[in-house]
């Protein structure tokens, strides 16, 4: 490899602002790009606005990072669900404004040698203008959420054109047949990529004899606050059931309220939840793609809340359902027939979905794939 132990490398990420779920995916990939690649005069440099206090490296990784708004991403209505009017409104923004952050992305990245986006649309722009190779990495493109919860207008076709210069994609499993189909020329495939904090932690839930251990998580977007703050006064009504509770969100007194209940346990900290899934028997969360990911991984059950009109959740729901591999829920679920709903889960859907993962194998190892990519894009 003709850039080993001489010049510095010099390689931007470029990460979405919505949600934490684009951060986690490209910080497992950094980690594994200093781990891998130690040898190499790596001279990275990491492009966010909110995203980068949720990005930890070693104090010995010189990492620069950059306070950048990329402006594309979802809003959400007070209850979480998607709000199809404020979200157009930054489609909208994206648009007028996009010459101008095509040119500002320019001053940017000259003189890089790669720029990895996930997933940017006008930094591919950027990228091309200049000739530097570009790869966008992500289960879905923005063009594709667009079409699917918009139209196609003159908005789609302005996004459409942006991942059209792309050098390359790496897609991770469960992408959508329509962008496969679309990009099929410039794909390179993985397996998943999971959360740092899921790779370096392992946290033990009580274990007693006929105990079954669920998790219920909210995401970064807080789609699922206050929808489980709703049942969290069921919790102590279950003797067979043992809860960790996403709190992140909760007031005080609702924390206090839980820290009472001898069947149940709260994590405050929304990243470390994840770091509780492999010792659980079943998961409740919203239908994201980290969540699902690391369910899958460690065939976990799931039951799956699907954000209304969000077409990349229901998508997510749907490849599980198809595999048999979840039971979806909706807002119902969260009312007063909680307890029904979860016992009639464990007694009819439990120990299916458990034997059903006995017919598949997943893999986690799609950060170290997408690194060996990434390098071999270089020479």
């Amino acid at each position: 490899m003709k850039y080993k132990n001489s010049k510095k490398i010099k390689i931007a990420f470029f990460i979405s602002n919505d949600g934490y779920g684009h951060t986690v995916r490209q910080s497992s990939i950094i980690k594994q790009l200093l781990i891998d690649y130690k040898n190499y005069n790596l001279d990275i440099h990491i492009f966010g606005d909110t995203t980068l206090k949720n990005m930890k490296f070693n104090s010995l990784n010189k990492i620069n990072y950059h306070k950048n708004d990329n402006i594309i991403q979802t809003k959400k209505n007070i209850d979480g669900t998607l709000s199809i009017l404020k979200t157009k409104k930054i489609f909208d923004k994206w648009k007028k404004i996009k010459k101008n952050l095509v040119h500002e992305i320019k001053i940017k990245i000259k003189g890089f040698d790669l720029v990895v986006s996930d997933s940017v649309p006008h930094v591919i722009d950027a990228s091309s203008e200049l000739g530097i190779y570009v790869i966008n990495i992500s289960h879905f493109t923005w063009d594709w959420f667009y079409k699917k919860t918009f139209k196609n207008d003159s908005i789609y076709k302005e996004l459409s054109k942006s991942y059209q210069k792309a050098n390359e994609f790496i897609f991770p499993p469960l992408t959508d047949h329509e962008i496969l189909k679309k990009y099929k020329n410039k794909i390179s495939n993985i397996n998943f990529i999971i959360t740092d904090s899921f790779v370096d932690n392992v946290t033990n839930i009580v274990k007693k004899k006929n105990l079954i251990r669920c998790i219920m998580m909210d995401n970064g977007s807080k789609v699922l606050s206050k929808k489980i703050s709703k049942v969290i006064k069921y919790i102590e009504n279950f003797d067979n059931l043992y809860f960790v509770i996403c709190g992140s969100s909760f007031k005080k007194s609702q924390i206090d309220f839980l820290s009472k209940i001898k069947n149940c346990k709260i994590e405050k900290n929304l990243k470390k939840i994840h770091a509780y899934i492999s010792s659980c028997d079943f998961l409740i969360a919203r239908g994201g793609y980290n969540t699902i990911s690391e369910s899958l991984i460690l065939n976990k059950p799931t039951l799956l809340y699907s954000e209304k009109k969000n077409k990349e959740v229901e998508g997510n729901i749907n490849f599980l359902k198809k595999m048999k591999l979840t039971k979806e829920i909706n807002d119902n679920f969260f009312t007063h027939s909680f307890k029904t709903q979860i016992n009639n889960f464990i007694s009819n859907n439990l120990k299916k979905i458990k034997n059903n993962f006995s017919k598949y194998r997943f893999y986690n190892n799609g950060s170290k794939q997408a690194c060996k990519i990434i390098i071999s894009r270089l020479s």
